[in-house]
């Protein structure tokens, strides 16, 4: 799991091998849920109140979450409750590296304003897919 603060909501990266359950909602929020707990005890990063949550998921990656804290909130909840409302979303996720140190199968070699990017177009070996990861920053393309 991998974790990045932006100025107003997390993404927490789950690749393929830490997928959570979107087929069932119910799973879906206990999972999210044991999530920001686990946030809370080895990050140290506390959310509750209302939490607005978009899981971003990637054939090839796996299951980003962007959990962002709504404003609006209920003078009855207490102050260590959680409301979520989740949204889910396909997306593409791209990688951006510094250059083309190795040649990966199955990807598509992208050039945009001086930088390269990789997209995954079949599943990668194993070995392959987290040289791919450890070496590049991952870019997703998102709008609410």
């Amino acid at each position: 799991m991998k974790i990045d603060k932006c100025s107003d909501y997390l993404l927490v990266y789950l690749n393929i091998y830490n997928l959570i359950n979107i087929d069932d909602m119910n799973m879906l929020e206990k999972d999210i849920k044991k999530i920001l707990e686990k946030l809370t005890k080895q990050y140290h990063i506390i959310l509750k109140g209302n939490l607005k949550v978009d899981v971003l998921k990637d054939d090839y990656y796996g299951i980003i979450l962007r959990i962002k804290e709504d404003n609006f909130s209920y003078d009855y909840f207490y102050d260590d409750s959680i409301s979520l409302k989740i949204k889910i979303k396909s997306i593409e996720v791209l990688y951006q590296i510094n250059d083309l140190y190795k040649k990966f199968n199955n990807v598509e070699v992208l050039k945009y304003k001086n930088n390269i990017y990789l997209k995954i177009k079949k599943k990668m070996e194993n070995k392959d897919y987290f040289d791919l990861i450890e070496n590049s920053k991952i870019c997703i393309n998102y709008e609410n």
